[in-house]
């Protein structure tokens, strides 16, 4: 079995560069940036021939008996046949479709706004620079449900005489 608990709270802060071993999987990554040192919790487990890393989360956030008791869990799911990397995208899945059901699209805020405008002023026609002010609106509000297209423009080379 592993010795689990090789870190103390005092080593954690004090640790330098690298990657540093608690026992049972359970690992303390920091990484040097450009406003300090960074730590984070990992975890380490092997699934069939492959070996996977699952982040648990960041040092001041989780502490380090928080982050065993992760890792902890981790290993239940392990032992029960889980994939816990699998089962932590699951539940991030779930989390964004269930946050995607519920917020409003662009164009639903725009109407509604539009809406509001209206009783405020209490005018029957929005008060526009232009005759075609809110028609082009409404028209941006839709063109604002359609995904961007993500293939890159290519930009034409400037010769050297230019």
């Amino acid at each position: 079995m592993w010795t689990v608990g090789k870190l103390t709270d005092v080593q954690v802060r004090a640790a330098g560069a690298g990657t540093h071993g608690d026992g049972g999987g359970l690992y303390l990554a920091v990484k040097r940036r450009t406003a300090g040192l960074t730590r984070s919790w990992l975890f380490r487990y092997s699934l069939g021939s492959r070996s996977h890393w699952i982040g648990l989360g960041a040092y001041p956030d989780i502490s380090l008996q928080r982050a065993r008791q992760k890792a902890q869990e981790c290993r239940q799911q392990l032992y029960n046949g889980i994939d816990p990397l699998q089962c932590k995208r699951d539940q991030q899945a779930a989390l964004r479709q269930q946050h995607a059901n519920g917020a409003p699209t662009f164009a639903e805020c725009a109407a509604q706004d539009q809406y509001h405008a209206r009783q405020i002023t209490h005018a029957p026609e929005p008060a526009m620079r232009s005759p075609n002010a809110e028609r082009e609106f409404v028209s941006s509000a839709s063109d604002a449900e359609r995904p961007l297209p993500y293939a890159r423009r290519k930009i034409p080379r400037r010769s050297k005489g230019e």
